[in-house]
């Protein structure tokens, strides 16, 4: 899954030297409600705040509708996270925790205070009222597939799942030059399920029914987008 992920990055990359492409850049803080319970109720060091903020960086793609402000932007990229204990050199329970995760996506900006303006543009630099061009709202669903790793003193225990996030938020886009426009946004995010097959054996807890060991995820999601036009110029000279 790794290796599709870097092969699409490049196939971006490669794809985007003649039309628009971007990087994304955030932060976010999740809650993860089922496995914070179980490391708490755990007896051993619990931690109550796991894998609460979880960093990502991802590549995109640039095309737009014709008449109307509406663009896409489909992405892929990494995120990682890390949680820890009291530091122990004993086996029986967690040292630290590591959240590892490739996804892959599309995000949509709906112009909805210029939605029918004529914008095939990269930058609101040089024009007037950049704020009602450039603010925009985005709506994103995604697919992550995580690695999640629960490490010992001397052994580590891993296990993976599909992850499905939907998301809604708001952006501007503020030119710098007639190359780079950067986007800062803010996003609530929404993940209906994910599972950790083992966690609750992992911290000593053992049912004796199946446990239900998925949780949904509440997250809101600081970031910024790089986005560069090289098409503008050539076109433009």
């Amino acid at each position: 899954m790794q290796n599709i992920t870097i092969i699409a990055a490049l196939i971006f990359i490669t794809s985007s030297l003649s039309a628009q492409f971007g990087l994304r850049f955030s932060s976010q803080w999740n809650d993860y409600k089922s496995w914070n319970t179980v490391t708490q109720s755990a007896s051993t060091p619990s931690n109550s705040d796991l894998f609460g903020q979880s960093f990502e960086i991802g590549i995109d793609y640039w095309f737009r509708l014709k008449n109307t402000r509406l663009e896409f932007y489909p992405e892929v990229g990494f995120g990682y996270s890390k949680s820890t204990n009291s530091i122990n050199n004993n086996d029986a329970f967690p040292l630290s925790y590591n959240l590892k995760k490739v996804y892959g996506g599309i995000n949509a900006h709906i112009y909805f205070l210029d939605l029918k303006g004529d914008c095939d543009c990269p930058t609101f630099s040089k024009q007037n009222d950049f704020f009602k061009k450039g603010f925009f709202l985005m709506i994103s669903s995604k697919i992550h597939y995580q690695n999640k790793e629960t490490i010992y003193f001397s052994d580590s225990i891993k296990d993976n799942d599909l992850a499905v996030e939907i998301s809604a938020g708001l952006g501007l886009d503020i030119g710098i030059s007639d190359l780079v426009t950067i986007s800062p946004f803010a996003a609530l995010s929404y993940f209906p399920s994910s599972n950790w097959d083992g966690i609750n054996i992992n911290h000593g807890i053992i049912h004796i029914l199946p446990p239900d060991e998925s949780t949904s995820n509440i997250a809101w999601k600081l970031g910024i987008r790089v986005g560069f036009r090289p098409d503008y110029l050539k076109n433009k000279y």
